[in-house]
């Protein structure tokens, strides 16, 4: 169970190849016209994908924007 402004997140890569990463360090996440926004990992590469914890802050923004993702749909990374 998670808390209600609280979101796993589980991204399966395309080409796991090309991305290796250790736990904690950071991606960021691009959404529409909104600034983009920088999120831990919370996954090793051996899990196979990339795990982010996000929590809605309530302020609007990226955040709030990640707790209506759903399977399939796309997020640009960088």
């Amino acid at each position: 169970n998670h808390a209600a402004d609280m979101r796993v997140i589980d991204l399966a890569m395309p080409d796991r190849a090309c991305w290796t990463w250790s736990a904690g360090q950071y991606l960021q996440l691009h959404g529409g016209d909104l600034p983009p926004r920088f999120y831990s990992i919370a996954s090793i590469p051996e899990q196979g994908r990339i795990t982010l914890h996000i929590r809605d802050t309530g302020r609007g923004g990226l955040s709030s924007v990640m707790m209506t993702v759903r399977p399939g749909d796309s997020i640009a990374i960088s």
